[in-house]
């Protein structure tokens, strides 16, 4: 990852910057609303995992970006107060996020707790977020349902988002694996399988969600971080898109529960997450362990030949051999 944090950059770079951030949250926010939902809220707001990804990569200094293009996209006419408020609510969303992660989570970047908290804190940002957004909403006499209810609806969007987007905004510039075809056929099955297992399930009334563990289960272990979360991606369009059209199991008595599909697809994104992230771990940590055991064998191998009198010769073709 690129961290370009301690960075000094001239004014007009950085203003440069500020523009550029204010550009993509703005395209986000277009693409988002490209796709509506019945409910009278997004259900997955990728704009949020945008300027969060963004602010992890380039520091909190980027925030006026995030504002801008936040009030430009949603100022509609004289609609001065709700696009102030649909500016402020992500720009302190992404703010606390970014300071939090900063001072808890990236001092400690392989603990699982670390991970747990940090998603504990994409969760409290959002919360945060939805709060003053739908109370700016409300005050301007914009309802959509009960504001409990829409808070809701607000903040896993914001969540699904950030859990979507962030990470592979973060990725941007890693060091690339070594080219596998099986590797990468193996991912894309995988990634496949989760898809289509998750339409056919959200197109039946009756859609047997438990389904999914199999697949999932093969993907965190066997997959990588990417094929992961393009999956969760996958997975979070059909089911809310699905559920919003009146199709799938939380669908009741003819009536979509949005909110239930959001929550479905908070936890499954998340849970996806932590468990590839800790299998990668796991698996580091064995590569490493066989490394070493590999090392200490080789020079016990030569101490042994050296103790049992072999010659200088013997000794040096043995370590030669060896390394």
């Amino acid at each position: 990852m690129v961290d370009l944090r301690g960075v000094r950059l001239r004014p007009s770079r950085q203003l440069l910057r500020i523009l550029g951030v204010a550009v993509l949250y703005a395209l986000a926010v277009r693409v988002a609303l490209a796709m509506p939902v019945r409910s009278g809220l997004i259900a997955v707001w990728p704009a949020a995992g945008v300027a969060l990804g963004l602010m992890l990569r380039g520091g909190v200094s980027l925030w006026p970006g995030v504002f801008l293009g936040a009030f430009l996209s949603k100022v509609h006419g004289h609609d001065v107060l709700p696009a102030l408020g649909g500016a402020l609510a992500p720009t302190v969303e992404a703010v606390v996020c970014v300071l939090a992660i900063d001072r808890f989570i990236r001092p400690r970047p392989r603990s699982s707790i670390a991970r747990v908290g940090a998603i504990g804190i994409l969760a409290a940002g959002a919360l945060l977020s939805a709060t003053i957004g739908q109370t700016t909403l409300w005050l301007d006499g914009r309802i959509y349902g009960p504001w409990l209810d829409a808070v809701l609806r607000w903040a896993l969007g914001d969540i699904s988002g950030m859990l979507l987007i962030a990470p592979l905004i973060l990725a941007i510039g890693a060091p690339l694996p070594r080219l596998r075809p099986l590797r990468v056929a193996e991912d894309l099955v995988a990634g496949a399988g989760v898809v289509v297992a998750c339409y056919l399930i959200f197109d039946r009334a009756h859609g047997q969600i438990w389904l999914l563990i199999p697949i999932g289960v093969w993907l965190v272990l066997r997959g990588s971080p990417l094929s992961v979360g393009l999956s969760s991606i996958g997975l979070t369009i059909i089911s809310v898109r699905m559920t919003a059209a009146g199709h799938g199991p939380f669908v009741i008595a003819g009536k979509p529960d949005v909110l239930e599909a959001q929550a479905f697809a908070a936890m499954v994104s998340a849970c996806l997450y932590l468990l590839s992230a800790l299998t990668n771990d796991r698996r580091r940590m064995l590569t490493e362990h066989q490394r070493l055991s590999e090392e200490a064998a080789a020079l016990q191998r030569v101490a042994t030949a050296v103790a049992g009198g072999a010659t200088l010769r013997e000794v040096a073709e043995l370590a030669g051999h060896e390394v």
